[in-house]
């Protein structure tokens, strides 16, 4: 029988949480909720949402319906002891706005206006919120085979496109294999499959070979009924870089953990639209940290070029 949305929503000491979009808006407040849960130890929290139960496996939050019933643009539905809080930073259009874009400044705002809400308080200190992952609930055993049989620096590169346009769509394989040319004793990994000749060029696909689908409805913004899931994979795989280069989207948001931000061995730099969209903005990172916003062909090569000066 089809539930109707305010009939399955929980009470507040069993809050619901939804969110319509993407695996990167899923993950950037994932610590929100985790401290939440201990804010609210008798609270029995579930999750709506589209993508994979794997994305935030670790926070044990169950995935337990989607979203589709309903309103992707209403902050809580709210009725009485009954309540259900819309995690999607874009309905906190006006902090959005006024932060100019995902960063922890705009989600530590609309995140307090969350707890306020559940009449609970943030910590003082937003950097308590940035993403970590507790990877022993991911099947890492490929990535740490793959590390115990390489000890050469290795390059991560987040190289697919991106799902909102928030940087350039090409996958850079001409880029990849002229740098893996020139640089033979460094590995370059790709999380999408390129063409290449070059044997110190990898895959993520072929490093983690992640089976794990799941099928479900489709979203609106996706046609794709059946997928898989190696973020959190990927993300492991990103501790054991000399360098992380993305585009500010998917494999790459997953790998801007408190860990890697908090490196100081460790190069990140990002294709972007400006510093607002990262959440190594206004953040005291110790990794270096590049944000780019010129994606030429010669721009491009200049950063890869530094990058590969750092490592």
């Amino acid at each position: 029988m089809q539930r109707t949305p305010l009939s399955c929503i929980r009470v507040y000491s069993e809050d619901h949480l939804f969110n319509h979009f993407h695996r990167g808006d899923l993950f950037t407040h994932k610590e929100f909720i985790r401290h939440l849960k201990v804010l609210l130890p008798d609270a029995n929290m579930e999750y709506w949402h589209f993508n994979h139960p794997k994305v935030n496996l670790d926070l044990n939050v169950p995935l337990t319906n989607t979203p589709h019933q309903l309103d992707r643009n209403i902050k809580f539905y709210d009725q009485g002891e009954v309540i259900a809080i819309n995690t999607w930073i874009g309905v906190w259009g006006e902090i959005f706005a006024k932060y100019g874009g995902v960063n922890l400044d705009s989600l530590y705002e609309s995140w307090s206006e969350i707890f306020n809400k559940l009449n609970v308080s943030l910590h003082a200190d937003k950097e308590m919120y940035l993403p970590t992952i507790d990877y022993s609930f991911f099947n890492v055993k490929n990535v740490d085979e793959f590390v115990r049989t390489t000890n050469r620096k290795r390059v991560l590169v987040c190289n697919g496109k991106p799902m909102s346009n928030q940087s350039f769509e090409s996958d850079m394989t001409d880029v990849v294999n002229s740098f893996a040319k020139s640089y033979p004793d460094v590995d370059f990994i790709c999380t999408k499959k390129i063409e290449t000749k070059e044997s110190n060029v990898h895959f993520t696909d072929h490093i983690i070979s992640d089976n794990e689908t799941f099928i479900g409805p489709n979203p609106f913004w996706n046609d794709r009924a059946t997928n898989t899931c190696d973020l959190n994979e990927i993300s492991y795989l990103s501790t054991y870089c000399n360098a992380i280069i993305g585009k500010n989207s998917g494999p790459f948001v997953f790998c801007e953990t408190a860990q890697n931000l908090k490196d100081e061995n460790k190069v990140i730099m990002s294709f972007c639209k400006g510093p607002n969209e990262s959440m190594a903005n206004n953040v005291k990172v110790h990794c270096r940290y590049k944000h780019v916003t010129d994606h030429s062909e010669q721009s491009i090569n200049k950063t890869l070029e530094w990058v590969m000066g750092e490592i």
